[in-house]
């Protein structure tokens, strides 16, 4: 089978996810991607990919652009670039074609008319399915791709799927396809609690923006902390991650009076993930719902971390819930909630809630696992090539 992705760039770090299925892919069928941020033919982390960067023509573009301003429409259109995308199309001869998030397929639909009729499947997965589907444009176009029979939308998480059918956009099937963890890298290796210890570590992990809830982190473990000083015991809290909200998450630390228990450290390659997880007694991540409407889709970090054996702290957010197992390791507040948020870690490190890390380990793998998610994702295909 060839195997043709499509997807803006393969090399931004924010998109380690989307390698990891693509180099799925590719250990069992021919791959090339073509990506739009990138020119010519290039090897990036042993993917064969095609840069075509898509320039804004004048004459039609910026209309274009002025009417998806206005929501009126939204599209994009550059006869060149559409010249040269046919032209890769053509030469690999793809059996599927695979556009990663609705807002690429968009650029990619709008070049390639697909005459015969090749099965295109969008994977929706976070931004592209919630602070998108503000724009009454956006969802008109999504509605004309899903009248097309080979057009196959994918959602990562049931709770995003839900959210589609409401707003009336009705895919051809109820595809989910989980994110996955390799849970050979991230082998089960719990730490030993207990609430005699007299200094705890909390860890979060990601890229400083809004929708991962760095603020909402900090304000919590002030309250939580200022608890655990007066009966005698510490905590310390390392952010890994960098972003936008760098500077203004130091300065909110300065300002809670944090300087002494809160670190910051630089992004690390994904592998190293598992070494700060080895080392942290619970891990957080409290997404949130950002002010333009931006929903996470189903965060790979919490899968991680439970894979590993470190109980979580999360929010009741998009997709998360799926991740719940009985007697398991993670723990959900509501977003925002900060007296909660506080009062879960306050438990956790007085051992006052009740979990079982290998509960939550086996979920991981039986339904959040690489071989999991390679086969479901292949099966989708064969089914619209059968």
């Amino acid at each position: 089978m060839k195997v043709l992705f499509f997807v803006r760039d393969i090399k931004a770090a924010s998109v380690t996810f989307i390698r990891t299925q693509i180099k799925l892919v590719q250990s069992l069928h021919e791959v090339l991607v073509i990506t739009i941020d990138h020119q010519h033919s290039y090897v990036f982390d042993s993917i064969s990919c095609v840069g075509i960067p898509f320039q804004y023509s004048y004459w039609t573009n910026r209309p274009l652009r002025r009417l998806a301003e206005w929501d009126w429409y939204y599209g994009f259109f550059n006869p060149l670039f559409g010249k040269k995308l046919l032209k890769e199309i053509r030469e690999f001869g793809p059996d599927v074609i695979h556009c990663q998030f609705g807002t690429d397929a968009t650029i990619f639909l709008d070049h390639f008319a697909n005459p015969t009729k090749i099965p295109v499947f969008i994977q929706f997965r976070g931004y592209d399915a919630s602070h998108m589907y503000g724009k009454k444009s956006y969802l008109s176009r999504l509605k004309q791709f899903f009248a097309r029979p080979w057009i196959h939308p994918i959602y990562v998480s049931l709770n995003q799927y839900e959210r589609t059918l409401e707003l009336n956009l009705q895919p051809d099937k109820r595809r989910i396809l989980y994110s996955c963890t390799d849970t050979d890298l991230f082998t089960f290796s719990p730490r030993i609690n207990s609430p005699e210890k007299g200094e705890f570590k909390f860890l979060q992990v990601g890229r400083m923006v809004e929708v991962k809830g760095h603020e909402f982190t900090l304000l919590a473990f002030r309250q939580a902390v200022s608890f655990l000083e007066s009966v005698g015991k510490k905590a310390s809290l390392t952010f890994v991650g960098e972003g936008p909200l760098l500077r203004f998450l130091q300065e909110k630390s300065r300002e809670l009076g944090l300087e002494e228990q809160v670190y910051f450290t630089p992004s690390v390659p994904h592998a190293e993930v598992r070494g700060f997880l080895l080392e942290t007694d619970f891990f957080l991540h409290p997404s949130v719902t950002t002010g333009d409407g931006r929903i996470e889709g189903l965060p790979n970090a919490i899968m991680e971390a439970l894979a590993v054996g470190v109980p979580v702290i999360a929010t009741k957010h998009s997709g998360i819930e799926e991740l719940m197992c009985p007697d398991g390791a993670l723990f959900l507040v509501e977003e925002w909630n900060v007296a909660e948020y506080a009062d879960t870690m306050i438990r956790l490190v007085e051992g006052k809630l009740v979990y079982n890390l290998l509960q939550s380990r086996r979920m991981i793998e039986e339904k959040f696992s690489t071989k999991q998610h390679i086969a479901k994702l292949l099966d989708f295909y064969e089914e619209e090539l059968t």
